[in-house]
């Protein structure tokens, strides 16, 4: 969950909260399991930038109890790259907010072998902008949705008063998929990245 505020200049500024379970939390675990606790916040910063993450001040890590349970990470997040601003509107593009990922680039033609994810994938994402005072949502994309025997990923935006409320969802519902299924991956996760760059318009007070 991403809380935000929309600058005039265009920039957003707020809190995140995020809960990893399953294999990527233990792969957290893992990787922290040597690490001071007074490092992690150059740790994580590392992490996302390792990933192309968006720029994140880590305010606290929480890697708490037995190794099954969820990891809990906190941020202060900054984007400057995300809305841009021009002629009385800002234009607040998705794809610079959601989490990096191995990506809708998958090769065209015969796949012989499996495709092997590192677990399977929930990811339930939410962002919140609070707009500068005067200004209005003029125009959102419409909901989009997708599903198949392999996964499925849906999406919406709303305007709730000053806010800008943006879900996304994403579900691939295996770690291995085999060749035959390869094209139906494939196509899910192009047809992915073509909805998150999809962008709402806000109108700015003059």
């Amino acid at each position: 969950t991403l809380e935000l505020e929309l600058g005039e200049d265009g920039s957003l500024r707020g809190s995140a909260r995020a809960a990893l379970t399953g294999e990527a939390a233990a792969a957290i675990r893992r990787e922290v399991s040597d690490e001071d606790p007074a490092t992690w916040d150059r740790w994580a910063q590392q992490w996302l930038d390792d990933r192309s993450g968006p720029k994140v001040r880590l305010r606290n890590a929480a890697i708490a109890g037995s190794p099954d349970s969820a990891v809990a990470l906190q941020a202060e997040v900054q984007w400057k790259d995300v809305a841009t601003a021009s002629a009385g509107r800002m234009q607040v593009d998705l794809a610079g907010l959601c989490p990096a990922r191995f990506g809708p680039d998958l090769p065209s033609g015969d796949r012989r072998s499996p495709v092997l994810l590192k677990d399977r994938l929930v990811e339930r994402y939410r962002v919140v902008v609070t707009l500068p005072a005067g200004s209005h949502v003029e125009s959102l994309p419409p909901p989009h949705g997708y599903q198949t025997s392999v996964g499925s990923w849906k999406t919406s935006w709303q305007a709730d008063g000053s806010r800008l409320v943006v879900e996304r969802e994403v579900r691939l519902d295996r770690a291995e998929y085999d060749p035959q299924d390869y094209d139906s991956l494939r196509e899910l996760l192009r047809a992915l990245d073509r909805a998150d760059h999809a962008a709402a318009i806000v109108e700015t007070a003059p």
